[in-house]
């Protein structure tokens, strides 16, 4: 695909064709933003935006800006992410014939699955009805079920399902919506503690997404579906689960590192420098003149203390999504809510690796426990929260310490931490 398209860019510029151009550079920053090369991603995506066809389709710019939002939500500056949302919406809503209409759904649906709406389920709500009803599809229904869930509300989250598997019922050619809305279908199951069809509904979305080469998805159903088997009381299958999770977030790991074998940046470079070319001259001449230099000291100063705050800018944003995360995980634990190992695993993905590589017999609800000594529980705490008395919990924690080999003089908490952090 990437190949393709540097061969279109090259053949457009050569008949000054604007859009060919723009639409190279935007196919190749999508490819790049599907395997989390974000970097990559956001540089051709700048190259995009500075083709002048741009200016004149607004779906496209519009396009360009919900792009723009996923790469900002992936890397957590969620204040740009949402304000490229809004910059989509605007462009969306500058005509009123059938693409811009469909542009505007895309960005309603994305709109409202961005952290700084999701955080607030009435406002991911009200985004999510205005992309259905601009486009009923079925995954936005299925997200409209999912908001209902996480507010608990079981009635309205079956409600939505229903309709959501009625459509991909229906159209049998919706295989991406129907193993989505399947997965949906897993979620409620499993919030009703109907462990069984969960897991039933689980293993289809895993096995659709597969047929779809949806790796990133299945990676996080088999994290699900671990999660399940734990529920289940089945440590063996949840371990089997937990290790294909594991395999497969490394492979997606190395492939994330090795993205494609061709000399991109090379083609990055030439397609750069093409755009620099007419400023370099200028810049020489003025880089002879001493007073403009001087200016342009000043000027570089100036950007200097920006880029600066921007960073800074930045570095609170990080902060505060580790706190929300964290906070998340901590308040799982407390809850003894079944969700809090998967979502666990997610923040800290290498934990489970590091313990198996010390003793490979650790089953689930071991692991489970180590991950409530490393958030540096208390014995009282684990067992109020885990409603066992603190005799049990103390018992739980010597037979830890006999399946790490943890010396008798060290603490266990600190022990773990050590181990997970050290490295």
């Amino acid at each position: 695909m990437i190949v393709l398209n540097q061969q279109m860019i090259r053949e457009s510029e050569k008949i000054h064709y604007s859009k060919g151009i723009a639409k190279g550079y935007m196919n190749i920053g999508n490819a790049f933003l599907i395997v989390g090369d974000y970097q990559k991603s956001l540089r051709f995506l700048k190259l995009a935006e500075e083709q002048d066809y741009l200016k004149q389709d607004n779906v496209l710019l519009s396009s360009l800006y919900v792009e723009y939002g996923k790469i900002y939500e992936q890397i957590g500056i969620y204040s740009k992410a949402n304000q490229s949302l809004d910059k989509a919406i605007y462009y969306a809503r500058k005509k009123n014939d059938e693409n811009s209409k469909k542009m505007l759904g895309y960005a309603y649906g994305w709109k409202a699955l961005s952290t700084t709406i999701n955080k607030t389920p009435d406002s991911a709500l009200y985004y999510l009805h205005k992309a259905s009803k601009i486009e009923p599809l079925p995954s936005t229904i299925i997200n409209i079920s999912q908001i209902h869930l996480k507010l608990n509300n079981i009635d309205s989250a079956e409600f939505y399902a229903k309709q959501a598997w009625n459509k991909v019922a229906a159209n049998p050619d919706l295989k991406f919506h129907k193993a989505t809305v399947i997965w949906g279908l897993a979620d409620i199951c499993f919030q009703k503690k109907q462990f069984e069809k969960a897991l039933e509904y689980y293993q289809q979305s895993a096995e659709m997404y597969q047929g779809l080469k949806k790796k990133e998805d299945m990676r996080t159903l088999y994290q699900k579906i671990s999660v399940t088997y734990d529920s289940l009381k089945r440590p063996d299958k949840a371990k089997e689960y937990l290790m294909r999770y594991t395999v497969l977030n490394d492979s997606l790991n190395v492939a994330q590192k090795q993205i494609l074998n061709i000399s991109i940046e090379d083609f990055l470079n030439e397609q750069e420098q093409k755009n620099r070319s007419s400023q370099q001259k200028l810049y020489y001449v003025i880089g002879s003149i001493t007073v403009v230099g001087l200016i342009l000291v000043f000027f570089g100063f100036q950007f200097y203390k920006k880029r600066k705050k921007e960073q800074k800018v930045k570095i609170s944003d990080l902060e505060q999504k580790v706190s929300v995360v964290y906070d998340e995980v901590m308040q799982l634990a407390k809850n003894n809510d079944p969700a809090f190992f998967g979502k666990f695993r997610e923040v800290y993905p290498e934990f489970c690796d590091k313990l198996l590589k010390i003793n490979p017999g650790l089953v689930n609800s071991e692991l489970k426990f180590c991950a409530l000594l490393f958030l540096n529980f208390s014995t009282k705490e684990i067992a109020t929260y885990t409603y066992v008395q603190p005799g049990a919990v103390r018992i739980r924690k010597n037979r830890i310490r006999k399946k790490l080999d943890i010396p008798s003089d060290q603490d266990i908490n600190i022990w773990i931490n050590t181990l997970i952090n050290g490295d």
